[in-house]
């Protein structure tokens, strides 16, 4: 028995998912699959066409021809229609819910961590859930960065890539300390915004960031006294310089404000003394007195 010749070189190998195949050399170098060769796409397009008129033709006789199979037949469509609305409306119902969406953040947050290789220490959706729970019993419904009330609003066709901006009010599932994955010490529920406006920024960098608007801030006040207080001002600069110095620019807010206090009631005392003001010295000695006994306490 001869061997039947190829049009084109033959390349077998096996493939664990699917077995064995058989490849053609439809160019050089250029190795494609038998559905793949011009032959095998015009005889199924030639074996459509023939079966579309076909199938035309046995539906204009059978199905058309009698008007209560036609009749029956369209009122099952419609009935498997609605069917299929039903359904997706449930899903709809559910995906707005808050546990239908927490569901489905927590899947998305999942297939995330596994495509980026990142942890995810949430065994079940249990944890997830409660993880929720716990936030939501300090913050309630509020997002810890903006304080903004946050909201589960899924559309309809969020599935299929239809484009549609995501709500910014959304819950969103933020790691705080980017890159360090999903764990329950790293994250954190929050806007949608919130999440995108923080992006990859570490709390290192957030700290100094406040860091040096603290400390712009100090300058601001010192190079800017208030005109009514500017006398006493600068007799106090040079101590309220060396204040600053000495803490290398780091304060609490408290000792910021009762810094600030002193220096104010001190300017408002030396202006009423060369005022001769008695009822502003007597006030002034009044809230310093105040001050510094709020120190001891």
């Amino acid at each position: 028995m001869s061997k039947t010749k190829h049009k084109y070189s033959l390349k077998h190998y096996n493939n664990k998912k699917v077995g064995n195949r058989t490849l053609y050399e439809l160019s050089p170098g250029n190795w494609v699959s038998r559905g793949s060769l011009p032959e095998t796409k015009a005889s199924k397009k030639a074996w459509n066409e023939k079966n579309e008129i076909n199938n035309k033709i046995r539906w204009q006789k059978y199905y058309w021809s009698d008007p209560k199979r036609k009749e029956k037949m369209l009122e099952q469509s419609r009935n498997a229609k609605r069917r299929r609305n039903k359904i997706t409306d449930i899903d709809f119902k559910y995906n707005n819910s808050e546990h239908g969406y927490m569901m489905n953040l927590f899947n998305s947050c999942r297939r995330s961590a596994k495509k980026r290789g990142m942890l995810f220490k949430f065994n079940n959706f249990e944890e997830w859930w409660g993880h929720w729970l716990e936030q939501k019993y300090y913050h309630g419904m509020k997002c810890p960065y903006t304080k903004v009330t946050m909201t589960f609003i899924r559309g309809k066709n969020y599935r299929k890539g239809s484009g549609g901006k995501r709500t910014p009010t959304n819950v969103s599932a933020d790691q705080i300390y980017p890159g360090k994955g999903y764990t329950p010490h790293n994250v954190l529920f929050c806007t949608v915004k919130a999440n995108f406006d923080k992006r990859s920024i570490t709390p290192d960098m957030c700290q100094a960031v406040i860091d040096i608007y603290n400390y712009r801030c100090w300058l601001f006040m010192i190079r800017n006294v208030d005109p009514q207080v500017r006398k006493g001002g600068k007799l106090h600069m040079e101590q309220v310089r060396k204040i600053i110095l000495n803490h290398d620019g780091h304060f609490t807010n408290y000792e910021k404000r009762k810094m600030w206090d002193v220096f104010y009631i001190k300017s408002l005392m030396e202006r009423a003394e060369d005022t001769g003001d008695s009822k502003l010295i007597l006030r002034s000695k009044k809230l310093l007195k105040d001050c510094y006994k709020d120190e001891i306490q």
